[in-house]
């Protein structure tokens, strides 16, 4: 049976790059987009893990509630963050950078759920990598067309 895994962002390209890379993975993932929808799909599809985006609003009392109500005190939680806060160690969550990197997301994915397997699929790359990648080809062509008037005036 495939594990199931709870996505809850307000922004939906974070949860979309979380949720393709889990489904490559093989597990079945849903995304709540606010605390009503997160909280039917917390009861409807009865998740095993909960990736909660903590710049959603009513995250701090999402996470809250979620640690205790008896159904759900048990169930794994991993925070995406801007910021990093101590307190998330003594409840004993895991955390990720926003956006978090698909190959750390996955390794805290297995570990959360205590699996024995590694990832089969390779692992979407995250949008701020591809930025990078345009960044570093717009700075050699403006170098190629620098030397190309340097070359041209001599």
């Amino acid at each position: 049976m495939r594990k199931r895994v709870l996505v809850a962002a307000s922004e939906r390209h974070i949860a979309r790059l979380v949720q393709v890379n889990l489904e490559r993975q093989g597990y079945e993932v849903e995304l709540a987009f606010d605390s009503d929808s997160f909280w039917e799909k917390i009861t409807a599809f009865r998740p095993d893990l909960v990736v909660l985006d903590m710049g959603m609003p009513n995250s701090e009392q999402l996470k809250a509630k979620l640690k205790t109500t008896e159904a759900t005190k048990s169930l794994p939680v991993i925070t995406l963050e801007h910021r990093f806060s101590p307190q998330d160690f003594w409840f004993g969550n895991l955390r990720l950078p926003k956006p978090p990197s698909p190959a750390e997301l996955m390794k805290m994915v297995v570990d959360r759920l205590g699996e024995e397997r590694l990832p089969e699929q390779p692992v979407l790359k995250s949008p701020r990598l591809s930025l990078f990648a345009i960044f570093l080809l717009v700075v050699l062509l403006m170098l190629a067309f620098l030397a190309l008037i340097m070359f041209a005036r001599t």
